[in-house]
């Protein structure tokens, strides 16, 4: 362990070896060998207390501006004083030369708990302690990251030169932020060693940058086991594919949640072997009963368990080598203090037995292919979406509100307390599994993140990557005798996580629905990426409002060109129509040629501008509840969009809001439009602004891959790296 007497000198000595600057210093124990240090340095100098003390200014431990024999004479002695007064042991002085006139900045690194090591760069004083101005990210990192990192902190104009400041070396800082977070960085070459680094304060001046302040805390070191993780796709078959599966905690007398999980399952269709265990029964559903996984006839791939916690080991003891997968849905594990031994007990056993266990605290997995279901009414449709989330309520929300949506799944797993297989494990199969396009998670608290983000960032974004995670604005890893470990906080860091990879993170239920919704259905334009659109339907309000949602959500409204009006007034639209973006047309114009016009509208601008993207929105009941309407007007106005974005040679995103009263007969119509538009790869989405949200993420995605495959970030450009997922 580090001297905690000599800690900032034996840390600007460590860090000194990477190559960051700090001032020629010298220790004396005395005021002998202080007074000798003076000649050796140039004044004015600093003088500090030496001492165990964390913080020295706290004690009166720091004298600045010395420049002579008499005030290094008169800064120790009161230094001396001040120790005193507070208890604290001197074990000598560091004097070192003062830091050349520039910006503090504070520059530090931790081990976080979640993700490893990770970085924060901030400027001193106010902004980092009022405003909380810093930026994160999860090392290593590369220049372009540094540089990114520094331009991201709002305070970054200071440095820059504003309002006729002379600009600081922000080379000299970003070198400083790769000598700790570089992939030969300090603190990923000693990431068992290191657990926080707190520069505070670096001075960055023209000339370069100098560590004034440096404290590094050790951890012991902790060996960690990595995982067999070959063949993924192999050794997740059991789980989505399963040749025989049973069913723990279903009763013969009565109606249990392992009851409806036997009979969603049978309703999906599977054609296995189902081995219903209980201790005393002869029959259950109809099934042969089995008294436990050894008496079972067959190996089982999948076990579904429903039983008591305190029960689950001894079923696992009797057979579990037999097993191949167990969801365990019982809580009372790890979630509570009292169950936490539980945890290690459980994990014991099934790694004696070879099973792999999914949860607990979980409540089943939805395989479409595997014809597996936990909850009622799940489609036997595959599709292309997989995903994994720690909370078995947002996994049924995900399942129910998902498919209304117009989701289809590749799987959906409720995976709870992952005390086995984690979110990380399930990244990686998504990732190899050629039948999932798009991933979404909702995470509280991962156990392996560093792995998670590894996986993220070698994928090199090849897959969308939608995030959920819960519990952002509590603050992660604080590490109490550091700035760092505050500041990075849980919610920096998966902002850096989103930045570094190209994952994206979502704040709702709602939001996680409709941005895979946008994935599922859209195709990313990666030689073309988009950062606005072209906004069309009857409303001018609604259009105002959606000019604004866009304006919060960093996308561009382009100007329509003259040519596109011109060939959009060839069209004798009626008055009231506007002939930009947005393009407010009144229900008049929308049921012309009785709603066929919507083709001709979209195919225009198609045309003619060729855009990142178009949101046509229709407020329906002007159209369904107006008796001098045809119903068949508001078919004719989907149908339109439809035939135009298929016949779209450039695969233009188009997004399609429809805008409901809440009316049972309004919905049933939307829901019908819904299925037909989404078959031919157009979203449907309840609100504009939910759209705009989605498209906005959609197009983040875009531009990321993008920067990737043109070689301006750590991909180079390949045909094979660019290729669309």
């Amino acid at each position: 362990m580090m001297s905690p007497s000599h800690g900032e000198i034996a840390a600007k000595d460590w860090i000194g070896r990477y190559g960051v600057r700090t001032p020629s210093r010298r220790f004396a124990a005395n005021l002998g060998e202080a007074l000798h240090a003076l000649h050796e340095l140039r004044p004015p100098v600093v003088v500090k207390l030496v001492s165990p003390v964390l913080h020295k200014s706290d004690v009166g431990g720091v004298r600045l501006g010395i420049d002579d024999v008499s005030g290094l004479r008169e800064a120790i002695e009161s230094i001396g004083r001040d120790a005193d007064r507070h208890g604290v042991a001197v074990d000598g002085y560091l004097i070192e030369e003062t830091a050349p006139r520039g910006i503090e900045v504070l520059v530090g690194g931790l081990i976080d708990a979640v993700f490893g090591p990770a970085i924060v760069v901030g400027l001193g004083g106010i902004f980092t302690e009022i405003f909380d101005d810093v930026a994160a990210r999860i090392c290593p990192i590369g220049r372009d990251d540094a540089l990114d990192m520094i331009g991201e902190i709002k305070a970054s104009p200071l440095l820059f030169g504003a309002r006729g400041r002379e600009p600081v070396n922000v080379e000299a800082l970003a070198d400083v932020l790769l000598a700790l977070g570089g992939q030969r960085g300090l603190l990923v070459e000693h990431a068992d060693r290191v657990q926080a680094i707190d520069l505070n304060p670096v001075i960055v001046s023209p000339s370069g940058a100098v560590a004034v302040d440096a404290r590094i805390v050790l951890r012991d070191p902790k060996a960690d086991v990595a995982p067999d993780h070959r063949d993924v796709r192999q050794n997740f078959r059991p789980l989505f594919e399963p040749r025989a599966i049973a069913i723990v905690g279903a009763s013969a007398s009565a109606r249990t949640r392992a009851n409806d999980v036997l009979d969603f399952t049978l309703g999906m269709g599977f054609e296995g072997a189902v081995y219903p265990i209980h201790p005393t029964a002869d029959t259950i559903n109809g099934l042969k009963a089995y008294r436990s996984f050894a008496d079972c006839p067959a190996p089982i791939d999948y076990a579904f368990v429903a039983i008591a916690a305190a029960r689950v080991p001894e079923l696992l003891r009797a057979g579990g080598e037999r097993v191949r997968f167990a969801q365990i849905m019982a809580s009372g594990f790890g979630e509570t203090a009292e169950g936490a031994a539980r945890d290690g007990e459980l994990l014991a056993i099934a790694r004696d037995k070879g099973v792999r266990l999914i949860g607990p605290n979980c409540l089943g997995t939805y395989s479409p292919r595997g014809r597996l279901a936990y909850i009622r009414g799940c489609p036997r449709e595959a599709g292309s979406v997989g995903i994994a989330l720690q909370s078995g309520g947002i996994s049924t929300d995900m399942l129910r509100r998902g498919v209304q949506r117009g989701l289809r799944y590749s799987a959906v797993v409720s995976i709870g307390n992952c005390i086995d297989v984690g979110a990380s494990d399930f990244l990686e199969y998504f990732l190899a599994d050629g039948n999932t396009r798009v991933i979404g998670f909702y995470l509280e608290s991962p156990r392996d993140g560093r792995r998670f983000f590894e996986l993220l960032r070698d994928a090199r974004a090849q897959k969308p990557v939608v995030i959920l995670k819960g519990g952002r604005t509590r603050a992660g890893q604080r590490i109490a005798s550091t700035h760092t470990g505050a500041l990075a906080g849980d919610d920096r860091l998966w902002t850096a996580l989103s930045r570094q990879t190209g994952a994206t993170l979502v704040g709702s239920v709602d939001e996680l629905i409709d941005t895979l919704l946008a994935f599922q259905c859209l195709r990313p334009r990666i030689e073309r990426p988009g950062d606005g659109a072209f906004l069309v339907g009857n409303g001018g309000g609604a259009s105002v409002l959606a000019t604004d949602a866009m304006a919060r959500f960093d996308m561009r409204v382009p100007e329509m060109r003259e040519g596109t009006r011109c060939a959009l007034r060839s069209l004798d639209l009626p008055a009231g129509t506007s002939f930009d973006n947005p393009m407010d047309t009144p229900s008049g114009a929308m049921r012309m040629h009785e709603g066929r016009i919507a083709g001709s509208l979209l195919a225009a601008i198609l045309a003619g501008e060729r855009p990142d993207a178009i949101l046509f929105h229709i407020n329906m009941p002007q159209f369904l509840t107006n008796a001098s309407i045809p119903d068949h007007v508001f078919d004719n106005l989907v149908d339109g969009i439809i035939e135009t974005r298929t016949a779209d040679i450039d695969a233009t995103p188009v997004l399609l809001a429809l805008r409901s009263d809440g009316s049972a007969a309004i919905d049933e119509r939307k829901r019908s439009a819904r299925d037909h538009a989404l078959a031919a790869g157009v979203p449907v989405f309840d609100e504009i602004a939910s759209a705009l949200s989605a498209l906005a993420h959609f197009q983040r995605y875009e531009r990321f891959r993008h920067r990737r495959c043109l070689g301006t970030g750590d991909i180079a450009s390949t045909p094979a790296r660019c290729a669309r997922p």
